[in-house]
């Protein structure tokens, strides 16, 4: 087709366009002429008044709004003709429905665009609009949606501007590819912690799951968000990947920032290696994802009279009464999990003590290989009602070490680990613990691996526990002689991460915290610009020095597992396939949940009423 015919035709198409628009405008006018003689007539009808009257009376000047209203002078508007109006003109004076408020409540409930038109139309009318009057489609959803997103994203990231300590936190996970080709992905969820505040920075994809990758990931969001200089430490689990003493990410990151770090490793998930070796030594167990003899109580579980659990004997559990004492201190705290809770009350009933909430027992839920507070949960509960579950010789047994093993070592000192500062003391005594286990097999298997994890016994983490309240102030004196902070020339600029401890060692159980200070330890307080006017003074007194009560807040904060990542994780998998494809959108979706989430942590009214107040 030639260009003239082109031309042709779109001129044509555009002269009838307008033709038609002028056809319906001239009929928009007739019909606000007719209705306004109407009006007048049945007005003068009404009121009794003559024509005459009426015809000596001076006729009030008309008036047309854009809309199509008719008014006088007396601004008295006359009926609508949005029904004669043409769409064009209807679509202008229409309502917008949603505001940035609303597009993040339907963001964190992912509700899709036609979903939403759906359920706000019912809405409008529930409350006596005219969905006819406000601007409900899906397209129009769309671009808001989007348009919001980006906003919210761009104001959270300029809000964002903490003057603290910050710890950054990541940890990787596979999941599914969101362009529908059934491929998979590596994503790597990375937040800073400090001062109260957790906030994730992006969840980006990464090539591939090498430490390179994963440190440039990291770096990339610390700069983006402008908090490269204000990170003091790393929090990770303790993979290979993570840990590499040359090629580990925490190694590349520090080199990236150009300064030392505090390395931070989970101990959750050090503790987590311990409780999975004890179990794996108590039972001989399959290699696949599920356990089957979790799985076949499970399924025994209806049958179970659960009213009569059988807990150890005082002879099994000599320390009983100090144990049920710590387990029922940390029930009296608030657990950030309900499987940990779940745990704690195991362990008082398998002592045959009464939890506050009563003598109570959960359905069993995940049993997978993977959810490690499961092992010790299943352990506990399986041999509460071992007579009624039919187990094999060798299965009673392991299932008795297991479940002795989680409430006499494990549990009380697990519960510890968030604690930075009671991390060293608590780390020395558990290792102790271990040597000191009576089932000597147990001792055997689960001592090598908690000593090669020894993190928080190294020479610039040890430190931390000159802010631990329940270190006798004896050891707090031998840590400060130990630091010796005049002799500069001793100390090591670049010392290493982890202890390296004698396991084997007769005096490793006369060993105090103070055993592990070095000249290298005072670097603690220059990574984290700690002042240490303190140490003039006698440790009896420090609680009243400023400059003490400052650092001890400061290490209060740290946060030394790794929750943070699992939480940002948890996040991902959760809109990982919703709402959209596009990457940038992606992010911009899980800053906005993220930030509703917080703004709003339940759904009761009280919290919608005090934002609203706010």
């Amino acid at each position: 087709m030639s260009l003239a015919v082109k031309e042709k035709k779109a001129n044509e198409k555009l002269e009838s366009t307008n033709r038609r628009r002028t056809e319906a405008e001239a009929k928009v006018r007739l019909e606000l002429d007719r209705s306004v003689v109407l009006s007048d007539s049945s007005s003068a009808g009404s009121s009794g008044d003559s024509i005459a009257s009426a015809g000596n009376s001076p006729t009030r000047p008309l008036r047309r709004t854009l809309e199509g209203n008719v008014s006088d002078d007396g601004n008295n508007e006359r009926p609508s003709t949005s029904a004669h109006t043409p769409k064009r003109m209807r679509a202008s004076r229409r309502n917008t429905v949603l505001s940035s408020e609303l597009g993040a409540a339907l963001d964190r409930t992912k509700l899709s665009n036609r979903n939403a038109v759906h359920l706000l139309s019912a809405a409008a009318r529930n409350f006596g609009h005219d969905p006819a009057e406000l601007v409900l489609n899906r397209e129009s959803f769309r671009r808001a949606r989007m348009r919001f997103r980006e906003e919210a994203s761009k104001e959270i990231k300029a809000a964002f501007n903490p003057d603290v300590v910050l710890i950054v936190h990541w940890d990787g996970k596979i999941v599914p590819e969101s362009d529908g080709g059934g491929g998979s992905v590596d994503r790597l969820p990375v937040l800073v912690s400090g001062g109260g505040v957790a906030k994730l920075l992006a969840v980006p994809k990464l090539p591939s799951g090498r430490a390179q990758d994963c440190a440039q990931a990291v770096f990339t969001a610390l700069e983006d968000w402008g908090l490269e200089k204000r990170v003091r430490g790393l929090c990770f689990d303790t993979t290979a990947v993570n840990s590499g003493l040359v090629n580990g990410a925490c190694t590349l990151i520090e080199q990236k920032l150009d300064r030392p770090v505090l390395h931070l490793a989970c101990r959750h998930h050090v503790y987590e290696l311990i409780l999975e070796k004890a179990f794996s030594t108590c039972l001989s167990i399959s290699s696949g994802p599920d356990i089957q003899l979790f799985k076949r109580f499970q399924g025994r579980w209806r049958l179970i009279d659960r009213t009569t659990p059988e807990p150890f004997t005082a002879d099994d559990v000599p320390e009983r009464d100090e144990l049920l004492v710590s387990f029922r201190r940390f029930l009296d705290h608030a657990q950030p999990r309900d499987d940990y809770r779940e745990l704690l009350e195991l362990c008082v009933i398998a002592l045959g003590g009464v939890p506050k909430r009563g003598v109570r027992f959960s359905r069993p839920g995940a049993l997978h290989r993977a959810r490690w507070m499961a092992k010790g949960i299943y352990a506990v509960k399986t041999f509460l009602f071992r007579e009624q579950f039919r187990l094999t010789a060798a299965e009673a047994r392991g299932i008795r070490r297991c479940a002795l093993f989680v409430v006499r070592t494990y549990a009380a000192a697990c519960f510890r680990t968030p604690f930075a500062a009671a991390a060293p003391a608590l780390d020395l005594a558990f290792m102790n613990a271990l040597h000191a286990n009576p089932d000597k097999e147990l001792s055997k298997a689960t001592v090598p691996v908690f000593g090669r994890h020894l993190w928080y016994l190294s020479e610039r983490l040890v430190a931390l526990a000159l802010f631990d309240p329940d270190l006798p102030l004896g050891v707090k004196r031998d840590m400060v002689r130990a630091m010796d902070l005049q002799e500069e020339e001793e100390e090591d600029e670049d010392p290493p991460r982890k202890s390296t401890v004698d396991i084997n060692s007769a005096t490793l159980a006369t060993k105090t915290v103070a055993s592990f200070v070095t000249p290298s330890s005072k670097q603690l307080f220059k990574i984290l610009d700690l002042e240490t006017g303190f140490f003039k003074q006698d440790p009896a007194h420090w609680e009243e020095d400023s400059s003490y009560q400052a650092a001890a807040r400061v290490v209060r904060e740290l946060q030394v597992v790794n929750d943070f990542a699992e939480r940002g994780v948890a996040l991902m998998q959760a809109y990982n396939l919703a709402l959209t494809k596009d990457e940038d959108q992606r992010q911009f979706l899980l800053q906005v949940v993220e930030d509703h989430r917080k703004r709003y942590p339940d759904a009761c009214k009280s919290t919608a009423t005090a934002r609203q107040a706010t």
